[in-house]
């Protein structure tokens, strides 16, 4: 038996969550501006992106509001002839239910974010998107069973019911954040020494290698919390629930740094020297036709092309693909 009773538990989680839940509104306003920014300045919005801050903005502070009343609920107006423990226990209120499905729509939107990247990052080859989608697809089907499980729990020795599909739930997400995350990070390392390769300066190299930290980073601070909570669920604690609340502002935050951390890197880079570029003409590094995003195809590029990377204010990294021009002469990069 847990040394922690599942009131405690929640009473925590819910404190937890409302210090995060604190940090995760001003990162996602700063979100919300470096999108609206690409707006005022004419260039087309990220759908994708965009969707997701509005989808994050909307479902953590309803999972987090709804946790708040069930405390509140639980401390002020708690039902006659009710004890605690019973309020908390099974079977789960509506509202309770709900929290479950958005904390499971916030893990596969999550991933669905995860996969765009992954899909742009691969010059949009589907092929390395094909695992990704299929485990996200059993994400969704896994989501729809654990609430469904949970809605059906009449008792507390009933809970056990429900642990396949929440092992399945955990298993299922760490493995889809672990691998995305090194795959996009392997590639950005590749493309890294694909700069160096043709010449790159050192401010060159670090808005590759800043990119890939943060990404790193932020699905570090996510899986972290995922395996708090997997480790405290297979020992039995109910410190699981607290992590749980913790979790679900946590994949916000994440998401949101990538965007705020991104946009602040050195906005343009060039490669030193129009010599060391013509010496690497046999390097295979990053190609596209004009101006695609980090890192494209790895083809080889033809030695009278100049190559920019720069990072926009709203967190998109990216290789400007130029015709050359004599060192000497100034050139301006594509937006």
């Amino acid at each position: 038996m847990s040394p922690v009773s599942y009131q405690l538990a929640y009473f925590l989680g819910i404190i937890f969550q409302t210090f995060l839940v604190g940090l995760f509104v001003p990162l996602l306003i700063a979100a919300s501006y470096a999108q609206w920014n690409k707006v005022s300045k004419g260039q087309k919005i990220n759908a994708v992106m965009a969707f997701t801050i509005v989808f994050f903005g909307l479902a953590i502070p309803a999972h987090w509001i709804l946790g708040l009343r069930r405390v509140l609920v639980a401390a002020l107006y708690l039902p006659a002839g009710q004890t605690l423990e019973q309020y908390f226990e099974p079977p789960y209120p509506a509202d309770e239910l709900v929290r479950w499905g958005i904390f499971q729509f916030l893990l596969v939107v999550g991933d669905f974010v995860m996969i765009h990247r992954l899909y742009h990052i691969y010059s949009k080859s589907l092929r390395v998107c094909i695992i990704p989608l299929i485990t996200t697809t059993g994400l969704i089907a896994i989501g729809f069973g654990l609430t469904y499980q949970l809605g059906n729990l009449n008792s507390p020795a009933e809970t056990k019911a429900s642990n396949g599909w929440t092992i399945a739930c955990f298993c299922v997400s760490l493995f889809n954040n672990g691998s995305m995350s090194a795959a996009i990070s392997y590639r950005l390392w590749r493309v890294h020494r694909a700069t160096v390769a043709a010449g790159a300066s050192v401010n060159s190299e670090s808005i590759v290698l800043r990119a890939m930290r943060v990404l790193v980073e932020s699905a570090g601070l996510w899986m972290t919390l995922v395996l708090m909570n997997f480790f405290a669920f297979l020992a039995g604690s109910n410190l699981s629930y607290t992590f749980l609340d913790m979790t679900c502002p946590a994949v916000g935050i994440s998401f949101c740094l990538i965007i705020v951390r991104l946009g602040s890197i050195a906005p343009e880079v060039r490669v030193d020297s129009w010599e060391s570029f013509q010496r690497s003409g046999s390097s295979r590094i990053a190609s596209d036709s004009r101006h695609s995003r980090l890192p494209v195809a790895l083809d080889r590029v033809k030695v009278e092309r100049d190559v920019y990377v720069s990072a926009s204010e709203s967190g998109d990294i990216e290789f400007h693909m130029m015709s050359s021009v004599p060192p000497h002469e100034k050139q301006t990069p594509i937006h």
